[in-house]
């Protein structure tokens, strides 16, 4: 996937963490790359949902940042973290063995653990709204899946924050998010039994589906968007929550930079993929970083 800063990104989100000494990690906002230069007729569905979720972002973002001074999560695609967190070794031992449920090991969402990790350990982040990462928007079926490990992931990290003693005192909105996010997991076992009882009454799903209502000539495409969004996405994400086997490829110089925490006014930045280390990586990457020195 491709990405692009936006002019002086690197100073203006680094220029947050040396101006705010409690702020461990600084986000950006984020935007479709090339879409406003192309024909509309040549943009494909995927691409308009993949941009719309992109503005949806960061209004959300934005909104949650203005309420309580919190964020969700720290976008995974380029965010800065003080090289002093991301070199700690309790860090490093954490993140290298996160498991979900105790039994499977997260091969993904790196960039949700060290948003809770911040949060756990007294850190503050921050949304620098004058930097933007253009990305590219996947223009094909790549988009169900890219949501559906997202919606994982959002899933995942909101059940194990809502344990966070500090989200409960000092951020309000977020403990809400985290709340909702929870209870509409719980919920999905009562959604479950609907559905099945709609199938075993065919009169009764008929009548739902195809009676006309006003509102299908008139907001048909977002009822339809809707419909995917909260119960296909929702329920299928919290049935297979354990299924995260996105694993991304790891090259010499990630590695070296993650240990070694050395680049301009010693911050890390963490840019464009995920960072899932697996434990058999550390020695591994320990031993290049001896044998560069």
């Amino acid at each position: 996937m491709m990405f692009n800063w936006s002019k002086d990104l690197l100073r203006q989100v680094l220029g947050v963490l040396e101006l705010e000494p409690k702020v461990g990690g600084v986000t950006t906002l984020i935007a479709a790359h090339g879409l406003d230069a192309r024909d509309p007729e040549t943009i494909t569905v995927w691409e308009a949902l993949e941009s719309r979720r992109m503005s949806m972002r960061n209004i959300d973002i934005a909104a949650s940042s203005w309420l309580d001074g919190s964020q969700t999560v720290l976008t995974g695609r380029t965010a800065a973290y003080r090289a002093r967190i991301l070199k700690d070794p309790e860090y490093l031992s954490a993140f290298t063995n996160e498991h979900w449920l105790g039994r499977y090991r997260m091969h993904c969402g790196d960039d949700q653990f060290a948003t809770r990790w911040l949060l756990n350990h007294g850190w503050e982040g921050r949304i620098q709204t004058g930097a933007t990462i253009y990305s590219e928007a996947l223009c094909d079926s790549r988009h169900i899946k890219q949501t559906l490990r997202w919606a994982r992931n959002g899933k995942i990290s909101s059940a194990k924050r809502i344990f966070s003693k500090r989200m409960w005192k000092e951020y309000p909105w977020l403990s809400l998010l985290t709340a909702q996010t929870v209870v509409a997991m719980i919920i999905q076992i009562w959604r479950l039994s609907f559905l099945v009882y709609s199938f075993s009454d065919p009169w009764l799903l008929i009548e739902r589906l195809f009676r006309p209502r006003w509102y299908l000539r008139h907001l048909g495409a977002q009822i339809v968007k809707d419909f995917f969004q909260h119960y296909f996405v929702t329920f299928y994400t919290t049935i297979t929550l354990h299924a995260l086997c996105f694993t991304p490829a790891l090259d010499t110089k990630t590695i070296t930079d993650l240990t070694s925490g050395e680049s301009a006014s010693r911050e890390l930045i963490h840019k464009s993929h995920p960072l899932r280390l697996q434990a058999k990586h550390v020695d591994n990457a320990r031993r290049q970083v001896l044998a560069l020195a």
